[in-house]
């Protein structure tokens, strides 16, 4: 269960740095079109990040739990 733990500190740390990236771009974006494009890219990445993160994060214990079935 370390790797649920390790997910959690991983998304806890994305939002973070997500966060921040949409606030610089309410502040730094003056055009609210260009700003709602930019934060839905960025929300879209932020997901993708996560994904991908995730995936990573459960492959090994797929694996695992896979090749103790064909022992089986």
């Amino acid at each position: 269960m370390r790797c649920w733990g390790v997910l959690a500190g991983v998304e806890n740390t994305l939002n973070s740095q997500n966060n921040l990236l949409l606030d610089l771009s309410r502040t730094s974006i003056p055009n609210q079109h260009d700003r709602q494009k930019t934060e839905e890219h960025l929300a879209s990445a932020f997901l993708a990040l996560l994904l991908s993160v995730t995936i990573d994060a459960l492959e090994p214990l797929v694996k695992s739990y896979y090749s103790k079935k064909l022992v089986e």
